[in-house]
Parts: structure tokens; C-alpha cells; sequence
């Protein structure tokens, strides 16, 4: 057995706390964590391959494509992953050169008038900016949640501003919407990339994710939402949603992209990522509201590959 073969086995045991059994020179069995703890089943029939990371249950059927998407499921210490990272380098959605995303021309600033909404004054345009958030149904938790802002001057002029946040807590992205009826334009967005990940700040990849239009949906939506600011999944976020295993993706986009939210559906099935296309009966999810959406995406059933020749058919 290589020594790098030799330490992944011995961080192995550790994780399960359990010794493996060696098969061939590339795999170890164990007995299956996840079935294990509810059926007490001693069986070791839980494999893991040791020159690329792919672990299977041919049992109870989990799985998984890397060594660090089971230390996650497992939820094992933070030194435990540091270990697996200098033995196999990290997993791919984290050695992304992010750089290669914000290039100067693509580096994203808040407006230089923006003012946030979680300091409240007298001003006229402040109180306008508050009382059409309360009419989106957006709270004062929300404002603080998503650092909501305004400005009262400049190219953003009497538009409420939303940030979006990557995972260090880095800008990478904002959507503003004007707040007066008579604006000669409702949304407005930063000349910079769209390759990035909305709202990345508040993302638990081990938990079913919702992909939705717009900042206003995913604040409506709270739970793991990503606002595509458009209608196209971006190049990070495929890669990001494939690295990390998503297992469930919710499609829900506005009723009038229909041909977007099947194109998305496909491409995800393409990839093996399980998706559920969300039905907002002609509706956008802010205007839904939390709750109604929330129960539109409990009671929606899986995307097959049959619903998409359907769908396609019926276009």
C-alpha cells in the first residue's frame, strides 16, 4: 500500500471510527455510518475507493464522489478535514482562483450613495424606500439579514439596493429596485460579471438548494435561495452545485421562463443533480410570499426525465 493510500485509511478509521477491511489495493469496506446508527446492521458493505474518493452503500444506497463530501455528511472535525485537504488538496468548488472571476473590470462596489436601511432617519426618501420593502413583504430582519440599502442621489437614485455576499463575505453582486412607480426603469444591475454564486454567504450545500430570479424571491424564499439575477444558472454555480453533491436543486423561476426553468432542469439531469421544477401559478415567488412558496416547493414532486419530454412536447 502507498503511504498517501495508507494515511487516507488511517484518516478513514478515524472518521468512522471503525477499522476498514482492505478488498484490493484501491478499496476499503466499512460498516455503513448511515444505515448502521438506525438498523444496527455489522455488515461492512460500505466501500470507499481510495485512488479518487467515490464511497458507496450497497445496501442502503449512499453515495458520494469524494472524500470530502463524506467528512461532511459525517460532519467530522474541522481537523479531520484540514488533514484530508493536505494529503488530497482541496475539494475543486474551494481551489476555484476565485481571481479569475473578478477581474478589475469586474470588481463590484456598492453605489457611493448607498445608505443602509438599518439606520433609520427622518429623511422623506428613507421612509418611502421602508414602506415599499413592508409592501414586498420584506422585514426589518430582512433588511438586516441581507444589509438592504438605498440611495437618495446618484445613478441608483431612489432605488433600494440588495447586496449579495460570497462565501467569505466578499461583494460579489447587487440588484437595485426602484421604489417610485413613475421610474423611467424598475431593476437595475452593476456592469459586472454574473459568474458568481447570489447570496453565497448563507449557503449550505448539504441542504437542498432553491434557485430563483432575483434578490426580492430569494429573500422571500429565506432558505438556502439563490437569486440567478437573470435567468441563467452561471458557469461557478453548475460547477459549485456538481463539486459539492447537491442533492435537490428547486427550480423556480417566474411562470412567464418557462423554457429557462426546462433548460435548467435538463441541464442538472444531465449532471445527476436531482431537481424539482416549482410551479408558482403565475406568480413570482416575493409577490407568493414565505409560506405559500415554501409549501409549493414541499408539495412539488421530483423532475423526471418523462416530465421533460412532456414539457417539451407541449411547448
Amino acid at each position: 500500500m502507498s503511504l498517501q493510500y495508507a494515511k487516507l485509511t488511517s484518516l478513514l478509521n478515524r472518521a468512522l471510527n471503525q477499522t476498514g477491511k482492505q478488498t484490493s489495493e484501491t478499496e476499503v469496506v466499512y460498516i455503513c455510518p448511515f444505515h448502521h446508527a438506525i438498523h444496527n446492521i455489522t455488515r461492512k458493505k460500505f466501500g470507499i475507493t481510495l485512488d479518487g474518493g467515490a464511497w458507496n452503500c450497497f445496501a442502503c444506497g449512499a453515495k458520494g464522489k469524494t472524500f470530502h463530501s463524506l467528512l461532511r455528511k459525517l460532519k467530522s472535525s474541522k481537523k479531520l478535514y484540514d488533514e484530508l485537504v493536505s494529503i488530497v488538496g482541496p475539494a475543486k468548488s474551494q481551489s476555484k482562483k476565485k481571481c479569475a472571476f473578478l477581474s478589475p473590470k469586474d470588481l463590484v462596489q456598492l453605489p457611493n450613495e448607498f445608505l443602509s436601511m438599518s439606520i433609520p432617519t427622518k429623511s422623506i426618501e428613507y421612509k418611502n424606500a421602508l414602506w415599499y420593502l413592508k409592501k414586498r413583504g420584506v422585514t426589518r430582519d430582512d433588511i438586516l439579514r441581507y444589509n438592504i440599502g438605498y440611495c437618495e442621489e446618484g445613478e441608483y437614485k431612489n432605488m433600494v439596493v440588495i447586496p449579495s455576499y460570497d462565501e467569505t463575505g466578499g461583494l460579489n453582486f447587487f440588484q437595485a429596485r426602484a421604489y417610485y412607480d413613475y421610474m423611467p426603469w424598475h431593476h437595475k444591475l452593476p456592469p459586472a460579471s454574473k459568474n458568481i454564486i447570489g447570496f453565497e454567504c448563507f449557503i449550505n450545500w448539504n441542504e437542498p438548494v432553491t434557485i430563483v430570479e432575483g434578490a426580492f424571491d430569494a429573500a422571500s424564499v429565506r432558505k438556502n435561495a439563490i437569486p440567478l439575477f437573470g435567468k441563467l444558472m452561471s458557469d461557478y454555480l453548475v460547477e459549485t452545485l456538481i463539486d459539492e453533491e447537491v442533492q435537490r436543486v428547486n427550480v423556480c423561476l417566474d411562470d412567464d421562463a418557462l423554457k429557462n426553468s426546462i433548460h435548467l432542469c435538463e441541464y442538472l439531469l444531465r449532471y445527476n443533480v436531482g431537481c424539482h421544477l416549482i410551479k408558482l401559478e403565475g406568480k413570482d415567488p416575493s409577490v407568493l410570499g414565505f409560506e405559500k412558496v415554501n409549501e409549493l416547493i414541499s408539495n412539488s414532486k421530483k423532475f423526471e426525465f418523462d416530465d421533460l419530454v412532456h414539457l417539451k412536447m407541449s411547448l
